[in-house]
């Protein structure tokens, strides 16, 4: 009797970007919550009608195609890049002088906002013609010790009278940023190493031509892990025969035998 693949699956997935139709090196995409694919066939249809039952005479193929979807909970820098078609820059340590906070003076519950976090040696100065110095826990309360580059205003008038715009000198830390919707929706090579809880049974996943499409959502609150959802489009590699070793869209193979 024939063993029965159930798949109760787990495992873990990778890709490689596509750069002048050669693929690079692979990249782990982490821990996900959920990875799933399907494929469709859109059929043209004929019905004859010499009886009155009309009934289909003929049927083919006309379109074929398929998706991947996947929800990531680790949402590392180069997952990033797929889940919001984002540019990663890399910024050194360095400074920033005369860096304006403020146009027109603000107000006891504004909030003074820095380019950049991880801030330090924060000095605040307003624009008198001898520039007057704002003074932290009396003026603004920086918010986690300027780690998101932001401060209270707590009080517009002590040490004043303040002339705007409020300006910033001050130092920050090495950090990167995804700046969100900057890069083209980039092609890659995707595989998942799968296995059955079953039977123990490893599958290889393999999908020539992926196209991610940015996640439509990130929980930001939330009491468990985010895991926003992205839908890869699998493309045909005309490369490769249809009826050859890879076919065009994609393949799965079966690694030994179930346990």
């Amino acid at each position: 009797m024939a063993v029965k693949e159930y798949i109760a699956g787990r495992g873990s997935a990778s890709a490689a970007k596509i750069v002048n139709g050669v693929p690079g090196l692979f990249f782990p995409l982490g821990n996900l919550k959920s990875f799933s694919f399907g494929l469709t066939v859109e059929t043209g249809e004929n019905y004859e009608t010499e009886s009155i039952h009309s009934q289909m005479d003929a049927s083919w193929t006309k379109k074929q195609r398929g998706k991947v979807e996947l929800e990531f909970m680790d949402v590392n820098k180069a997952n990033a890049k797929l889940l919001f078609c984002a540019r990663i820059d890399e910024v050194a340590p360095s400074t920033a002088t005369g860096e304006v906070l403020a146009a027109a003076l603000p107000v006891v519950g504004n909030i003074l906002t820095l380019k950049r976090g991880l801030a330090s040696s924060v000095v605040i100065k307003d624009s008198s013609g001898a520039p007057k110095t704002l003074a932290s826990g009396v003026n603004y309360a920086p918010r986690d010790g300027w780690m998101f580059g932001s401060a209270d205003v707590l009080d517009v008038t002590t040490g004043g009278p303040f002339v705007a715009p409020i300006k910033a000198d001050y130092s920050y830390g090495a950090q990167s940023r995804a700046v969100l919707l900057t890069s083209d929706i980039e092609e890659y090579v995707l595989r998942f190493e799968g296995v059955s809880k079953t039977n123990n049974r490893r599958i290889l996943y393999e999908y020539w031509r992926a196209k991610f499409s940015p996640a439509d959502k990130m929980d930001l609150i939330s009491d468990e892990i985010t895991a926003p959802k992205s839908t890869a489009s699998l493309l045909a590699d005309n490369s490769k025969q249809a009826d050859g070793e890879f076919g065009q869209m994609g393949r799965m193979t079966y690694l030994g035998a179930p346990a």
